[in-house]
């Protein structure tokens, strides 16, 4: 949750500090990013086993 936040963060500081670089900032962007971002998020927390069942898997018992 915290690496999705700080995610987030970045993206928003990099379409800001666009603005001082003859270069747009797009609030679509940031969306856009963000949105991928939770893709990933997602992704991840599917994909990742929790603990209870990644230890049955260890003991057969």
């Amino acid at each position: 949750m915290v690496a999705g936040i700080l995610s987030v963060l970045y993206a928003f500081s990099t379409e800001f500090l666009q603005l001082f670089f003859q270069r747009d900032g797009r609030l679509f962007d940031i969306l856009f990013d963000s949105a991928w971002i939770a893709a990933a998020i997602l992704f991840i927390a599917v994909r990742k086993p929790s603990r209870h069942t990644a230890k049955k898997h260890l003991d057969p018992l």
